[in-house]
């Protein structure tokens, strides 16, 4: 039960670069938070959606390095990361 969050929050942020390499074609090797965000704004993606892909990662990253006790699932994350992937699956 302890790892419940911890698996969210790397689903979320997993989910999130898959999407962003099938739009981008950013291979994993490459997958750089800075050149995803550029590549995504030339593509189209709205301030306010790289402003919340950004929120996203940050809430993925810091509850992956919090203490599992501290810790616990954000449902409003899922639906931001919904959103995003709506977003982004709609860039040409």
């Amino acid at each position: 039960e302890q790892h419940i969050p911890q698996t969210f929050y790397k689903a979320i942020a997993g989910g999130l670069w898959t999407v962003i390499a099938e739009k981008t074609g950013l291979p994993v090797s490459a997958q750089q938070k800075e050149l995803a965000i550029a590549m995504l704004a030339l593509k189209g993606l709205s301030t306010d959606n790289l402003q919340l892909l950004k929120e996203c990662w940050s809430q993925c990253e810091w509850a992956l390095y919090v203490p599992a006790g501290d810790n616990a699932v954000n449902p409003k994350l899922l639906a931001q990361a919904v959103q995003l992937v709506a977003a982004i699956e709609q860039l040409s």
